[in-house]
C-alpha cells in the first residue's frame, strides 16, 4: 500500500466563539471547551484557538513554493503469511507540469541507514521526501511508481522463486499565483553632470492569496553593465532583524516597489554600456528578484522574465 502525505507547517485552527449573553439566558456550553480556553488564559471571543491543525489533502499550492511530501510503501500483510516476503522495494516518483506533460524525475531523501532496495517485514514501512520548486500555475500530476519482488518460501528456507511487481498512483494538484507582478520602466532624462543612461522601474505587487504574506526582500538583479538602486522606504536604515520593517500584504492589497537602474559606469567608457544592449530599440536590464514568507513562516520566492527598456 502506497501513502502520499504533503508536508507542511500546521496552521492556527479557527473558533466560532458563542455570543455574549445576559445572565437571564439560559445557553448551552461544552465543558471542555470552555476549559480549555481558561487553562491556556485564550480569550474567547478571539477568532484564532491555539490549536494547530494540518491542511486536508495537498491543501492550496503557489508559485514559488517548495512543494514537499514523504512517499510511505506499507506491507500490509499480516504477521503469519505462509511464508511470503516482500523484497528489492524501490519508489521513484516524477512531477508532471504544464510546460513539461512527459514528466521531471525527483531526487528522494532516505533514512542514512536504508538500503537502497529495501526488504519489508509485515507491517514495515519504506520512506521517501520528494521536494520540488513550484515555478509555473495551473495543474501538476505527481506520477509515484512502486516496484516490489515477492517470494514464497517452499519450505526449510528456500525460496520457491520471485515475481516483481510494479503500481503507480497518481496525485493531482493545482498551482496558483500568490503575487501578481506588473511593471513598468521608463527612461530618466539626463543631465549634464551624468552621462548616465538611467530608468526608472516600477512595480506592483498584488497579493492573490487568502492569507497574508511577509515580503522579505524586493530586489533587481541588473546584469552585465547596469547597476540598480532601490527607492523603497524599507530600504533605508533598517534593521533587517526587525520583522516590523518589513511590508506586510494582507489579501487583496497592492503594495509599489521602485529602481532606478543605470546603464554603465559614472565616467566609464561606452563600451560598458554596449554590454547588455540589443539591436532592436530596446535594451536589457534585468530582473525582479521577490522573497516572502506565508503566516507561519513558510519562505516563497520568484524571479519575474527579463526586463527591457527603450533605449531613446
Amino acid at each position: 500500500m502506497l501513502n502520499v502525505h504533503r508536508l507542511s507547517r500546521p496552521y492556527l485552527s479557527y473558533e466560532h466563539p458563542l455570543p455574549k449573553q445576559d445572565a437571564g439566558d439560559q445557553i448551552r456550553v461544552d465543558p471542555l471547551e470552555t476549559a480549555n480556553n481558561k487553562s491556556l488564559g485564550h480569550d474567547s471571543q478571539f477568532l484564532l484557538s491555539p490549536t494547530l491543525t494540518l491542511p486536508p489533502a495537498f491543501g492550496v499550492t503557489h508559485v514559488g513554493e517548495t512543494f514537499s511530501c514523504t512517499l510511505c510503501a506499507n506491507n500490509e500483510l499480516p504477521m503469519h503469511n505462509n511464508g511470503t516476503n516482500i523484497t528489492g522495494v524501490r519508489i521513484a516518483a516524477e512531477m508532471q507540469t504544464p510546460s513539461q506533460p512527459v514528466g521531471v524525475p525527483l531526487d528522494m531523501t532516505a533514512a542514512e541507514d536504508e538500503k537502497p532496495d529495501a526488504s519489508l517485514e509485515p507491517g514495515a514501512t519504506l520512506q521517501r521526501i520528494v521536494r520540488f520548486d513550484l515555478k509555473e500555475d495551473g495543474n501538476h500530476i505527481l506520477v509515484v511508481t512502486v516496484t516490489y519482488t515477492q517470494t514464497q518460501m517452499a519450505g526449510e528456507g528456500q525460496a520457491a522463486g520471485g515475481r516483481v511487481r510494479t503500481f503507480r498512483k497518481l496525485y493531482q494538484f493545482v498551482a496558483r499565483q500568490l503575487l501578481s507582478v506588473r511593471t513598468k520602466v521608463q527612461l530618466m532624462p539626463s543631465t549634464s553632470t551624468n552621462s548616465q543612461v538611467r530608468y526608472a522601474l516600477e512595480a506592483q505587487l498584488e497579493n492573490l492569496a487568502e492569507n497574508a504574506i511577509v515580503l522579505e526582500a524586493v530586489t533587481f538583479v541588473p546584469r552585465v553593465g547596469f547597476t540598480s538602486k532601490s527607492l523603497n522606504a524599507w530600504d533605508f536604515g533598517l534593521d533587517d532583524d526587525k520583522i516590523t520593517n518589513k511590508p506586510v500584504l494582507n489579501p487583496g492589497d497592492v503594495m509599489q516597489a521602485a529602481f532606478r537602474v543605470s546603464q554603465g559606469i559614472a565616467g566609464g567608457d561606452a563600451g560598458s554600456r554596449e554590454v547588455s544592449e540589443t539591436r532592436d530599440e530596446r535594451t536589457t536590464m534585468g530582473q525582479l528578484s521577490i522573497q516572502w514568507r506565508g503566516p507561519m513562516g513558510d519562505l516563497g520566492s520568484l524571479s519575474t522574465g527579463w526586463l527591457s527598456g527603450k533605449k531613446r
